[in-house]
């Protein structure tokens, strides 16, 4: 069988030539219809189609053109091909205009060859995307069907060129209410007869009319088959708005609720469940004690979500749900029947219902601490649907929260309850004062479960917002975070300087600066021995009076005099050091057993000229080939001035520190 193939890349030489004339009737030239007017792009479609349903054989259309509703929406490409078109009428247009010069010329050529469905939408397909590529798409969302060697064809193929094949195949609200309807139907039954086929159509077209506000109630149908095309319609939906007699309202405590009665045959009933727009909630109310809020009851079964006051009126509720329910299931179950009435009536004004949240954000206080949390996990629950309305209150009740698990010393649930403050969502803005302060606030508490990795993530987001914040105690808690992250990368000798600079901080209460203090000599200690920085923060310290008090104060002195240290000297200091200071290194030894050893080290090259392996091994506690290890790293880091013989197991020391003295290593092996 003869098959011809378009060109895509050829569509600007199937537009006409128009012959143009200049005023001196000397020059003609031929011009193409775009290049008479200035060239202008689609920005938003004006005179739009709603949804496009096709499976199988069978390719049905449904839609709105608002002003003009008699308008067809497919073409008829060969015999048996139809491109149907949801979207910019204009731009469906142009690709009838288009198929049209594709059939015309293929006719012309008259040599047997004709076009497939798989080709015209393979045409499409690159149609669309070359004119998305070039930042001006064609608003149209398509459907090709037809049928070919007893096959049937179905393929989609969208404004930015992503195209795929389905047996079920849908566009605009289509894709969300009928694809389900009909993949269901093609599972059940692939082989739909036709009869079926228009019969799911209609059901589908039922759905999708009763819910979308720019759909009409005429619509065409198109059935392509091995004996060609077989157009229906236009066709009329039968509307039954009869059904909103039969919805009535039942009260139920805490709700008035949508209840459909069946008091209507049961073929009508299928339909209307399908026409009823909205959750139908009775199955969500759970038993309520009435015994204990009969007085809440009769008050919000009398609220009209359109009357006057409405809002204040649910605010009285809320108080006397808060006072007289005091057990918690009760007071739950209060609070989430007043909120579903508030946030899903309709008809309530957003002011109103903001009001009802404040109130409650005011009111958390009086609430029992046992119950609180679960109450306001209700709430945060119940709003999330909302939270462009009610972000702000969403955020003041995650704040209370949050404080609460901290107060409880719950670390890990307090972080992530501030982490869900969308602080970067668009909706409200945030001053770089309440980012920096949430981001701290989260870092610090990463901090205390020792969590430095995540804590890491946060600091560096409150690093961006230093220049922009106006708060300066927020600096001085930012120079607390990066210290204790410091210290928990065990970079101690940058640690304990950004120590030393918070114990003078005049804003700091003074206890909080002896615990700085504290720090500050923990980390000075635990620092590498030989580091110019740590000399000097050693002397600071030693001749700060306040460190003279503190129980760490034997032990930095006798590191300031470059004094050995001895292992029975370290049992009260290490008993005082938090846990991430007594991890275990790579060698088996801990943080501050490596950082005495490294002081010992060099407090003998000051006294020693040269001593053997053995000798410095029993000086400083360790076995001699770890004290060979030691003695070399130092060396090669340049915190020791020194060489190692190793046939003699001699280390040759020279007096003064590896920062100011050339070093010299020798390693024989």
């Amino acid at each position: 069988m003869a098959v011809r193939v378009p060109n895509p890349y050829a569509e600007s030489a199937m537009l006409p030539l128009f012959l143009n004339r200049d005023s001196s009737d000397t020059n003609r030239m031929l011009v193409r219809p775009e290049q008479m007017l200035p060239v202008k792009h689609t920005l938003q479609p004006t005179v739009t189609g709603t949804s496009v349903l096709g499976f199988t054989f069978a390719d049905g259309s449904y839609g709105s053109l608002a002003k003009l509703r008699s308008l067809c929406r497919y073409k008829e490409v060969t015999d048996k091909c139809v491109v149907v078109a949801s979207g910019d009428y204009a731009d469906f247009q142009y690709i009838e205009r288009n198929l049209d010069f594709l059939t015309v010329k293929s006719n012309a050529l008259s040599d047997g060859h004709h076009y497939t469905p798989n080709s015209i939408y393979s045409y499409l397909t690159r149609v669309m995307y070359a004119r998305r590529t070039k930042i001006n798409p064609i608003w149209n969302k398509l459907i090709v069907g037809g049928y070919e060697d007893r096959t049937p064809f179905l393929g989609y193929v969208d404004e930015r060129g992503i195209a795929y094949e389905s047996p079920t195949l849908a566009t605009g609200f289509g894709l969300h209410m009928s694809q389900p309807l009909l993949r269901d139907a093609y599972e059940k039954n692939p082989a739909l007869s036709e009869a079926e086929a228009l019969s799911l159509i209609e059901r589908c077209l039922k759905v999708l009319y009763y819910r979308d506000c720019r759909a009409h109630d005429k619509y065409d149908v198109v059935s392509i088959t091995d004996a060609g095309v077989k157009k229906y319609g236009p066709l009329t939906l039968e509307g039954n708005w009869q059904i909103a007699d039969y919805v009535v309202y039942v009260n139920v405590p805490f709700c008035s609720v949508h209840i459909i009665i069946s008091l209507v045959p049961t073929s009508s009933t299928v339909a209307m469940t399908e026409y009823v727009s909205g959750p139908l909630i009775v199955n969500q109310w759970k038993s309520i004690k009435m015994a204990s809020i009969a007085a809440v009851q009769e008050k919000l079964k009398n609220i009209k979500p359109t009357g006057k006051n409405a809002g204040e009126k649910y605010c009285e509720v809320l108080d006397q749900i808060l006072r007289e329910c005091k057990a918690v299931q009760d007071l739950k179950d209060g609070i989430e029947a007043l909120l579903n009435a508030v946030v899903d009536a309709e008809g309530l004004w957003v002011v109103s219902a903001r009001s009802v949240l404040s109130r409650f954000t005011e009111q958390i206080g009086q609430i029992d601490r046992g119950v609180v949390k679960e109450v306001c996990q209700v709430v945060l629950k119940k709003i999330q649907q909302r939270t462009a309305s009610f972000e702000e209150h969403a955020t003041q009740i995650r704040l209370v929260l949050a404080k609460i698990y901290e107060e409880e010393h719950q670390w890990i649930e307090s972080a992530t309850i501030l982490r869900e403050i969308p602080l970067d969502s668009g909706h409200r803005v945030y001053s770089s004062d309440f980012k920096m302060e949430i981001y701290l606030k989260i870092a610090r508490l990463y901090l205390e479960e020792e969590d430095h990795v995540s804590a890491e993530t946060y600091i560096k987001r409150a690093s961006l917002l230093l220049h922009e914040i106006t708060n300066k105690d927020l600096t001085v808690v930012y120079k607390v975070c990066t210290a204790r992250l410091a210290d928990f990368h065990r970079q101690f000798s940058r640690a304990a300087r950004q120590y030393i600079q918070l114990s003078y901080e005049p804003s700091i209460h003074p206890e909080e600066q002896l615990t700085s203090l504290k720090c500050a000599m923990n980390c000075a200690i635990l620092s590498q021995a030989g580091d110019l920085q740590r000399s000097k923060q050693l002397a600071t310290l030693y001749k700060d009076e306040r460190c003279q008090h503190l129980p760490a104060f034997k032990i930095l002195e006798k590191m300031y005099l470059e004094r050995i240290i001895r292992v029975m000297e370290l049992e009260d200091f290490a008993a005082q050091l938090p846990v991430h200071h007594k991890a275990i290194t790579a060698d088996g030894s801990t943080i501050l057993d490596l950082a005495v050893v490294e002081h010992n080290m060099l407090s003998a090259s000051k006294l020693y000229n040269n001593i053997s392996f053995e000798e410095l091994g029993r000086l400083l506690g360790i076995p001699p080939l770890k004290a060979e290890k030691v003695a070399a790293r130092m060396i090669a880091e340049k915190r020791m001035v020194g060489s190692i013989d190793q046939i003699d197991r001699v280390i040759y020391l020279k007096s003064g520190s590896g920062q100011c003295m050339s070093v010299v290593v020798m390693v024989i092996r």
